[in-house]
C-alpha cells in the first residue's frame, strides 16, 4: 500500500481521538446520594447554573444537592436527556425550570406539550416537584428580539396547575422586584442577583422539606462571597 494511503487514515484517527477523549471526560458518574440527608436535584439553564453554588452552600447541612453539568436549555433537551439527568439516588425533591431557551425555539403550544411530558416523567420519580418561573428578558437582549418570558410563564403555571402537587418558586417576581440584580440588556444576573436567587431557591427547598433555618434566624451556610 502506498505510504500516502496509510498516512491519511492515521491522520484522520488522530484528529478524531482528542475529540472523543474530551467528550468522555465531560461525562460524570451519577451522584451516589446520601443515606441520611434528602437528595435534591436541580434542572435548569444558565440561570440555574449561576445561582446553584449559593444553593449548594446554603443547603449542604440539610440536604444533598446535585445539579447535572451543563446548560439544560429548552424543553427539547429536557425530553432528550431527562433520564440521564435523573440518574443517581432516589430523589426527594426535583427543582426545575424550562422556558428562556424555549422563547426562541418553541411556540407556546410546543412548549406546553413538551412541559406536560416533562412533568409526567418527573412525577414518576415520586419526588416532590418545585417549578421555578423563568426570569425576565430585558429589553435589548441579543437574539430575543423583544420577546418576553411572561407568556411562557403563564403557560407553565397552567401546566403545573393541571398536573397538581407542583410547588411554584416565583423567581420571575423576585427579579422584577429587584431590577438592580440583573445585567442591562441581558437575561443574566450580577453576583448579588445570583446570591438572592440562590437564597430564594434554598428557601423553597427548605419549605418543601419542612426544614427551618438555624436558630435565631441565622443561615446555616451563608452564600459564598
Amino acid at each position: 500500500m502506498p505510504i500516502r494511503e496509510r498516512i491519511v487514515p492515521l491522520l484522520l484517527l488522530l484528529s478524531i481521538l482528542p475529540y472523543s477523549l474530551g467528550c468522555e471526560r465531560k461525562r460524570e458518574p451519577p451522584p451516589s446520594g446520601s443515606s441520611s440527608l434528602p437528595n435534591v436535584v436541580f434542572i435548569g439553564d444558565s440561570i440555574s447554573r449561576g445561582y446553584y453554588p449559593y444553593v449548594e452552600a446554603s443547603l449542604k447541612d440539610i440536604a444533598t444537592p446535585h445539579r447535572p453539568p451543563g446548560n439544560h436549555s429548552a424543553t427539547w433537551e429536557g425530553l432528550a436527556h431527562l433520564d440521564e439527568w435523573l440518574e443517581g439516588p432516589s430523589w426527594d425533591v426535583v427543582h426545575f425550570n424550562f422556558g428562556l431557551h424555549d422563547i426562541h425555539r418553541s411556540s407556546l403550544e410546543q412548549y406546553e406539550q413538551n412541559l406536560e411530558r416533562i412533568v409526567k416523567r418527573l412525577q414518576q420519580t415520586g419526588a416532590k416537584l418545585v417549578f421555578a418561573t423563568s426570569t425576565p428578558v430585558l429589553e435589548g437582549t441579543p437574539r430575543f428580539d423583544g420577546r418576553s418570558s411572561e407568556p411562557y410563564n403563564q403557560v407553565a403555571l397552567r401546566v403545573m396547575s393541571r398536573a397538581g402537587g407542583v410547588e411554584i418558586n416565583d423567581l420571575h417576581a423576585l427579579a422584577v422586584a429587584h431590577p438592580e440584580y440583573q445585567r442591562p440588556r441581558d437575561l443574566h444576573f450580577t453576583d448579588e442577583g445570583y446570591a438572592a436567587l440562590g437564597e430564594q431557591v434554598a428557601q423553597s427547598i427548605r419549605k418543601t422539606l419542612e426544614v427551618d433555618r438555624a436558630p435565631q434566624g441565622e443561615p446555616r451556610n451563608p452564600p459564598p462571597r
